[in-house]
């Protein structure tokens, strides 16, 4: 099985600029939190509607946060 070649200007360029990584960062916290939270809190002292609730709130923030990678 012959190897395409690679063209000349096949180097790794960023993508990401600081605040992108720094949006990922807190995106990828406030997801892990809504889930953690939600199953140990919210819906032990809340209930469903809190679970609910919880993840919606959640969702939202991912959202606004996954905006700036669009």
């Amino acid at each position: 099985m012959a190897v395409p070649e690679q063209k000349a200007d096949s180097a790794l360029h960023p993508y990401l600029s600081s605040r992108a990584a720094w949006a990922l960062a807190v995106g990828t916290s406030v997801g892990w939190g809504s889930l953690v939270v939600t199953g140990n809190t919210y819906l032990a002292q809340a209930g469903p509607a809190g679970s609910i609730l919880g993840l919606l709130i959640g969702c939202v923030l991912m959202l606004v946060i996954s905006r700036s990678f669009h």
